[in-house]
């Protein structure tokens, strides 16, 4: 069992992001200064296939775009947050800042989508 899990789940996230298409953007989102906004389009298009299908599950055309949309808005503010200094943050870290982010402050960001989202990665 991984000494970190929580890190490297997100480290793989970021990986698999910056991977298929969305590098500058996640550059951008760990690093200081502003983040690159995505689209739920590029969202999508940087997404396994298998995952789409997995978090699609039984939700509408329209329900899908919409989560896609709260993701798109919300990953660039949840990778600024858990990279302060550029790095992240070991399996403490990771953990307290889970707790200060409660979905319904994300400043501006309180949609549906945002709250499945941050549900989905467990916060």
């Amino acid at each position: 069992m991984s000494e970190n899990p929580v890190q490297e789940q997100v480290a793989s996230m970021a990986m698999m992001l910056a991977n298929n298409g969305l590098r500058d953007e996640v550059r951008s989102w760990i690093k200081k200064g502003d983040n690159k906004p995505v689209g739920a389009k590029q969202l999508a298009d940087a997404l396994p296939d298998e995952l789409l299908a997995e978090l699609k599950g039984d939700k509408s055309s329209a329900e899908m775009d919409k989560y896609l949309a709260g993701c798109a808005d919300f990953l660039p503010y949840f990778f600024d947050k858990l990279t302060p200094d550029g790095v992240l943050p070991d399996d403490d870290g990771l953990r307290s800042l889970a707790e200060t982010l409660d979905p319904a402050k994300v400043a501006g960001k309180a949609t549906a989508g945002v709250k499945q989202a941050a549900s989905s990665l467990g916060l």
